[in-house]
């Protein structure tokens, strides 16, 4: 018994660690996304450049889901208020990264809209782009000027798994959001339970300190009663020998 208490203490001990841990690199992921992001259509969007931001973002990823399961496999009995404050602080890195994964898809479809149209007609200073891809030019900084068909698929494929990744991290928000919800109901009822607690412990003192007057007052109503034994005893004892005397 003892040690599987034992045990139990040393995961809790680990998984505070780690959970804290992975929050930071989490919060320090994001912000690394965040500049990749402003490379993206620049002369360093090359495939080496490309490979790396799916590998941080694949990385990012498994952490979130790493942290998720921590925060979930949280036994009952340890600090709600530390477990919910992990709640709170991995939804605002999950949102954050989020909407850094939706930026890289509309810039990614904006760069794919330039790129097409200038393999589609060759020659991008003797055909006019439409409203849309100048738009789309003008919105980000389009440095490099050599495009191929290969690349424009790549990038296609690209999308599409950064669509599935978006699609799982709002499922991982809203099983997050549930979770959130009962962790405040469980706050909820240890809050509760320490009013009624509280509520308990007050009772009881007014129920001792009574108990304590009815204890004294019993004592003092013995000592009257004793008293007047002994007045009864002694007045006897003195007629008895005054009786004698006579």
């Amino acid at each position: 018994h003892y040690q599987a208490l034992d045990q139990e203490e040393v995961d809790m001990s680990r998984r505070n660690v780690g959970v804290e841990g992975d929050l930071s690199k989490l919060e320090r992921q994001n912000k690394k996304l965040q500049r990749m992001l402003a490379k993206m259509g620049t002369n360093a969007d090359d495939q080496a450049y490309r490979d790396h931001l799916n590998r941080e973002r694949h990385d990012t990823k498994a952490l979130c889901r790493k942290i998720v399961v921590a925060i979930k496999e949280a036994r009952p009995y340890e600090d709600q208020n530390k477990i919910a404050d992990w709640s709170r602080r991995f939804e605002q890195h999950l949102n954050q990264f989020t909407r850094l994964t939706q930026q890289i898809e509309e810039k990614e479809k904006k760069i794919i809209t330039v790129m097409s149209h200038s393999v589609d007609q060759g020659d991008r200073a003797s055909s006019p782009l439409r409203p849309d891809e100048q738009q789309a030019l003008q919105e980000i900084d389009i440095q490099f000027q050599v495009y191929d068909l290969e690349e424009i698929r790549q990038r296609e494929a690209g999308i599409r798994q950064i669509e599935t990744d978006v699609a799982e991290l709002a499922e991982m928000f809203r099983d997050m959001q549930q979770l959130v919800e009962e962790q405040g109901e469980a706050l909820d009822v240890i809050e509760n339970n320490v009013v009624q607690a509280k509520d308990q412990v007050v009772d009881a003192n007014q129920e001792l300190r009574e108990a304590e007057r009815l204890q004294q007052k019993a004592r003092k109503r013995t000592c009257y009663i004793l008293l007047l034994i002994l007045v009864i005893i002694a007045a006897i004892v003195g007629f008895v020998l005054l009786i004698k005397k006579d």
